[in-house]
């Protein structure tokens, strides 16, 4: 049995408090402590976020496709139809485009301000989730709101990505906030109006980045609201009409130009790229109905109880039917993203983005933050997460045996052996801070350890897998070759970062893929193994990139080819 001394000790901090074992002021004195550690950390973890930014090469495909787009715009001066690889891409809106070619402009082309745009909207769009908290809870809400945001493995991956959710994400959370604002002053019509312009112009933006989604979420999420708070006031309020008006002067007119300049346009981008893709299998991305249930939860892991306690403890601050609840609307918001998109027969992991500042404001509005049992569980869930990384690395060592594989292995396990201890370290500080100094200590400690984590897997891991996954080293033994090569092939696939790395289009040889509806528009560029056969032997200085298997089969068949590059991955070849 422990001794008195020692039980005493094992009590949480406010049992000791209540029994007198410890004085008043000492959570005060804690919490002045860990104030003045946060303002010194924030301004490392801001510049740390930027410097992992420019950490690693881009990876493919998204990466390479979302900056290849921007660096065409500013060399062919063509701001209005997007083009991949010289062909006509228009499966997106072009905002993100715009501003990473602005980017490019004023900072030159490079892996780091390519990503510069979503790095720029993650952090934005966390300090927009810490004021709409502060806001609507209070001062010790912001601080958990964005720390919770920013901590989140699914927010913070993405977010050091370059894809067009995170900015996506930005834009909705952006009308979302201007939305709870502007519901929150309805009486006063005048800057009710002001808000909701705000929350329309927001929706513009994001509609402008991914399409009609931006006006299908909120137009659900509203309607859901609307019944569960029976709030018939909400819609008059919303100013439907003329937000929809403004949605349709800033939006409308790069689509009716486009709709003039390219063939096919308006049957491709909305009834393909929306209806087709949402309702049918044509995009290849499948998967089953709970596919984002995971997803969710090991994106939000380390915060898993504090939202589900919010869930539970949804009604204890209700507001009265027909007033205006916010956090109805949050949860209503959460709900419809995940149902949205878990309905479509086109899913990928970071759809669900947008459920994570929502669900940041509904814990750090709820008692769930200040709870000592769930911060404990939060801890224990690092730890088994760090256990997790653990074992895993182990395993995968073991079944690994394809070369990529194997070649993964070597590149990634130190980072990944880091990326356990740092998560081990913030499970095990959330436990001691939370048994010392109570749930907000411990959550910090958390926090901490799941930033470095995912810091780590992006700027170590990451960037040492880069090899496998980037085609930065490619580019460069393409440009040493003396004279330059007359034309760059890609055979039986798109090597979607090339472009960009040698600042030039490729030729691709029996591949259509998404550039199926460029190439339609124009064959000319459409090559069959054949005509790269014919053109092969007529242009001596040409380079090819293929998968192994591809020149194994054209070496057999004869075609004069020597080896430049060879990895794992692919084989680089010139014609002599």
């Amino acid at each position: 049995m422990p001794d008195v001394g020692t039980q005493q000790a094992l009590q949480p901090l406010e049992s000791r408090q209540a029994a007198g074992l410890l004085p008043r002021e000492t959570p005060s004195l804690a919490r002045i402590r860990l104030a003045n550690l946060g303002w010194i950390l924030l301004p490392v973890a801001v510049a740390l976020w930027f410097v992992l930014l420019a950490s690693r090469p881009l990876f493919r495909p998204d990466e390479g496709r979302y900056a290849e787009i921007p660096r065409e715009m500013v060399a062919t001066g063509d701001w209005l139809v997007p083009r991949l690889n010289g062909l006509v891409y228009v499966e997106k809106p072009p905002l993100q485009y715009w501003l990473t070619a602005a980017s490019f402009q004023a900072f030159g082309s490079s892996a780091g301000v390519a990503r510069l745009t979503s790095g720029l909207a993650a952090v934005f769009c966390v300090a927009l989730t810490g004021w709409a908290a502060r806001r609507l809870w209070g001062r010790g809400a912001a601080i958990t709101a964005g720390a919770l945001c920013v901590s989140a493995p699914l927010y913070f991956l993405v977010g050091q990505q370059l894809t067009l959710d995170m900015l996506f994400t930005f834009f909705l959370t952006g009308g979302l906030v201007a939305f709870c604002a502007g519901q929150s002053v309805r009486d006063d019509r005048a800057r009710c109006l002001g808000w909701m312009l705000l929350c329309w112009v927001s929706i513009a933006a994001a509609v402008m980045v991914k399409g009609i989604a931006a006006l299908a979420i909120p137009g659900l999420v509203l309607i859901v609201y609307s019944l569960w708070q029976r709030d018939g006031r909400v819609w008059s309020s919303a100013h439907v009409a003329p937000g929809l008006a403004m949605c349709l002067v800033l939006a409308a007119p790069w689509f009716i130009a486009v709709g003039r300049a390219v063939p096919g346009f308006n049957e491709f981008f909305f009834i393909h790229e929306h209806l087709l893709r949402y309702a049918t299998l044509s995009a290849h991305r499948y998967e089953p109905w709970w596919f984002f249930i995971p997803v969710v939860l090991g994106g939000v892991a380390p915060w898993i109880p504090q939202t589900v306690r919010a869930w539970r403890t949804r009604n204890e601050m209700r507001t009265p039917r027909g007033g205006f609840d916010a956090r109805r609307l949050l949860w209503a918001w959460v709900w419809v993203t995940l149902i949205f998109f878990s309905a479509s027969k086109s899913k990928l992991v970071p759809y669900v983005l947008p459920m994570v500042p929502a669900l940041a404001l509904l814990v750090a509005g709820s008692k769930a933050r200040l709870h000592v049992r769930d911060a404990r569980w939060s801890a224990i869930i690092t730890l088994a997460a760090a256990a997790a990384v653990g074992i895993g690395i182990v395993v995968f060592r073991l079944v690994a045996h394809q070369e990529k594989q194997l070649a993964l292995v070597d590149l990634a396990t130190p980072a990944l052996v880091a990326t356990t201890l740092a998560l081990a370290l913030g499970g095990a500080a959330g436990l001691w801070l939370t048994y010392r100094q109570g749930a907000g200590a411990g959550l910090s400690g958390i926090a901490i350890g799941w930033y470095a984590a995912n810091a780590l897997i992006v700027g170590w891991a990451a960037a040492a897998a880069s090899p496998l996954y980037s085609s930065e080293t490619l580019a460069a033994a393409i440009a040493t070759r003396t004279p330059p090569p007359t034309h760059v092939y890609s055979v039986g696939y798109y090597e979607q970062t090339l472009p960009f790395y040698l600042g030039r289009t490729i030729e691709i040889v029996d591949f259509r893929g998404e550039l199926d509806f460029g190439l339609r528009l124009d064959p000319s560029r459409a090559f069959s193994l054949e005509n790269f056969r014919q053109r092969w032997q007529a242009e001596p200085d040409s380079c090819a990139i293929m998968q192994g298997s591809t020149y194994d089969s054209l070496a057999a068949s004869g075609l004069p080819m020597t080896v430049i590059k060879r990895d794992p991955r692919y084989v680089l070849v010139a014609r002599q």
